[in-house]
């Protein structure tokens, strides 16, 4: 239990709810261009990084079997909204992965079969979240084998 409730903490902190909100509702960007011209530098980024970042943290803890037994609680309570996080950041992610971050999110992506099987158990996961979690875990073990030794994915300083 304590291995969850440091994440669970975070997850209903009045500060992350609220950029969890504004990810969902009011980001309406549909490409990461756009997105980096609207939102670089301002509020609109840091809610984005802290929350696609919390959910990657959860993902990479989920998908090792860190949490000591307690994946399903995890899941339990985050894999709805990581779903509905997902769908709306997707686009911009996968071309962010092109422009400046190879890996962005890619623990995130992994767990979304996961959350499928948690949050709609009696529905199969979609095809696409399995091949994308595939590709993202085959991207983790690239980046794995191949240790970073410049700032070629480096995302936060690049434009």
């Amino acid at each position: 239990m304590t291995a969850t409730s440091s994440t669970f903490n975070i997850w209903e902190n009045d500060d992350f709810q609220r950029a969890q909100q504004w990810v969902l509702y009011e980001m309406s960007e549909r490409t990461w261009r756009e997105f980096v011209a609207a939102h670089r530098g301002k509020y609109g980024e840091r809610a984005f990084n802290r929350v696609g970042a919390f959910y990657n943290r959860i993902g990479y803890l989920v998908t090792r079997h860190l949490l000591g037994g307690n994946d399903q609680l995890e899941l339990d309570t985050v894999a709805g909204t990581a779903i509905a996080i997902w769908k709306k950041i997707e686009p911009l992610v996968l071309e962010a992965r092109l422009i400046e971050n190879s890996t962005l999110f890619q623990d995130f992506q992994r767990m979304l079969p996961e959350c499928y099987s948690c949050y709609v158990p009696s529905q199969p996961v979609p095809p696409a979240i399995r091949q994308g979690a595939e590709l993202a875990a085959q991207l983790s073990q690239e980046d794995a084998m191949h240790p970073r030794h410049d700032n070629a994915r480096c995302w936060y300083h690049c434009e």
